[in-house]
């Protein structure tokens, strides 16, 4: 018998409901294919989000992983948002979301989990 699945926090952003869609559509086919409980989506219609927000969130979660879509403005921010994570042991993936491509997006998010070490 298995132990209850890793949860993650997803993020989606912007105001464009179609956008927000293939955000949705694409990050709960990677938790599925990744075994992860997707506990919540937060939802931010102006990508004003801080990384100590989105830290706090999954913190609440207990999200072992933070799943943000390629392209918003958190991603620029992703060292400092894995140094935030990191404090509760959990990790950050970029999915791509400019295709129907989930491979791709899986394969992509897989490289991008590796641990970033933050050089001072």
């Amino acid at each position: 018998m298995s132990g209850p699945k890793p949860v993650a926090l997803g993020y989606t952003c912007g105001p464009d409901r179609a956008e927000v869609q293939r955000q949705v559509a694409t990050i709960t086919a990677y938790a599925a294919t990744e075994g992860l409980t997707l506990a919540d989506l937060l939802h931010d219609e102006s990508d004003a989000c801080t990384i100590s927000q989105l830290a706090q969130a999954a913190r609440q979660h207990d999200a072992a992983r933070v799943i943000l879509p390629a392209g918003v403005r958190l991603t620029d921010a992703r060292v400092g948002l894995e140094r935030d994570l990191a404090e509760h042991h959990a990790t950050c993936v970029v999915l791509t979301t400019d295709d129907d491509d989930l491979a791709t997006s899986v394969a992509l998010a897989l490289i991008g989990s590796r641990p970033t070490e933050a050089t001072s």
